[in-house]
Formats: C-alpha cells, sequence, structure tokens
C-alpha cells in the first residue's frame, strides 16, 4: 500500500507540473533518487521508521498515516506496532480516559476548524462548560493535545486499549456510548445518521473471523471519511453478539 500510495503522490504533482520528476520528489521527501526508485520499483522494502517519517511529510490523515505504516510491517512484527497508536494500559489511564467525552474532544482536536476554548467544546458536545473544562485541562495534562493560535490538535498517536482487555472502565465507556447512540436515534434526524440491524444464525467458530472483518471495515470507513476536510465528529459503534444463551 504504502508503494502505491507514493507512486500515487508523484502521479498527481506530475499532473498539476509535468516537469516534476522523481528526483525533486526524492529530494522532498528527503532520500536519495536511488532509494525511492528502488522502493518504486519493489526492489526495497520501506522501513516502518521511514514511513513514520514520509506519512509526517506528506501530511497524511492519522487513519492515512496508521494504513501507511502499517503496510509496512510485517504481520508478526508485533514490537514495531508501537509507532501506530498509544496504547492505554494501566488502570489509572484507563479510568481517566473512561468517558465518551474524552475522545469526542480528541475527535473535536482532529477537525479542519476549532477553538481551544471549553465554551465551544461545551457548545459542540452539548456538554456543560464545567464538564468540557475539567476533560480539556486533563487531556492537556496527559500530554494528548496542545494548543497553537487559537487552536488545539492532538499530539498523540491514536489512543487504543489492548485486545479483549477485561477493564470495568471499557465496559463503562461501551455503555455511556450505547446510552448516546440510543439520544441520537431519537434526536438527530435520519439525513445524518444511519441504523440498522441484523439478525442471523451463525457458526460460533467463525465469530473470531468475523471480529476481524469488523476491524478492516472499521479501517475503511476510517479511511473514507476522514479524507477532505473534517467538519464534524462521528461514532461508529458496531455490536456483534449472541441473543442464545450458551
Amino acid at each position: 500500500m504504502y508503494r502505491e500510495c507514493l507512486i500515487g503522490e508523484l502521479k498527481q504533482r506530475q499532473e498539476k507540473n509535468p516537469r516534476y520528476s522523481l528526483r525533486a520528489f526524492a529530494r522532498f521527501l528527503g532520500v536519495s533518487p536511488a532509494y525511492l526508485s528502488l522502493v518504486f520499483n519493489g526492489q526495497k522494502k520501506l522501513s516502518s521508521k521511514q514511513a513514520v517519517r514520509f506519512s509526517e511529510i506528506l501530511d497524511l490523515s492519522p487513519t492515512a498515516s496508521r494504513k501507511f505504516i502499517k503496510s509496512t510491517i510485517h504481520k508478526n512484527a508485533s514490537k514495531t506496532l508501537s509507532v501506530l497508536s498509544r496504547r492505554l494500559v494501566s488502570d489509572s489511564e484507563l479510568e481517566s480516559m473512561g468517558s465518551w467525552e474524552h475522545y469526542a474532544v480528541l475527535g473535536l482536536a482532529n477537525l479542519s476548524v476549532n477553538k481551544a476554548n471549553p465554551a465551544w467544546i461545551a457548545r459542540k458536545l452539548g456538554i456543560s462548560h464545567s464538564r468540557a473544562l475539567e476533560i480539556y485541562t486533563r487531556l492537556k495534562q496527559m500530554g494528548f493535545i496542545e494548543e497553537k493560535q487559537g487552536s488545539f490538535y492532538q499530539c498523540s498517536n491514536p489512543l487504543d486499549t489492548a485486545p479483549e482487555i477485561p477493564s470495568s472502565v471499557v465496559r463503562k465507556y461501551h455503555a455511556e456510548c450505547l446510552n448516546v447512540a440510543a439520544e441520537a436515534l431519537r434526536t438527530i434526524s435520519v439525513e445524518r445518521r444511519h441504523y440498522s440491524t441484523l439478525t442471523m444464525s451463525v457458526d460460533p467458530k467463525k465469530i473470531e473471523k468475523a471480529k476481524q472483518l469488523i476491524e478492516d471495515f472499521k479501517t475503511s470507513m476510517e479511511e473514507l471519511l476522514e479524507s477532505g476536510t473534517r467538519g464534524e465528529v462521528y461514532n461508529l459503534q458496531i455490536q456483534l453478539y449472541p441473543l442464545t444463551k450458551g
């Protein structure tokens, strides 16, 4: 994927300027033309460290950046996956980030236009000013957001938790999101939302594969919706659970 991304970027630049060369693109990326040519031809693999640097130079969106970097990492090379996200592992961190508002404020930090102002955050999310101030202050103290020229942005890698982590905080977070989704069903117009349910008879042995398909779908949806001008924060929730009692 990283190879196609780089080649596509070069083609876009050449469409705007037919005289733009591979040499100029290599100079922009800070590498030699010979090295870039080998990467383009598949004779040299881009390292994850180099991919992180390229994604920053190309100013890729958070989702596109993760996908770009991930494409350089071998499936079993788990030690390099830390470049993709900032994992919440301690109980104190999970407790501090245990409500939907924290992630919504981080979503606001990635909008094309925002204001580093708790009053603005409160209006955008429909929460109290005191709650907005509390969360905004905590995210700054934890080093997840920074201010610049009246706006704020996420300065950490995207946050996640360990798969299947047995935490009451995580369960509480998902329960909160379900409540928010129920409220949105009542108050948000159908043009701005989409709810659907599918009831199936399933082979339980295929549930793990189904989970992976859901994760792949989430990545594709992020890539689609985070491209272009980001002006709103959305939640995507997918629930897969048994109705039968085993």
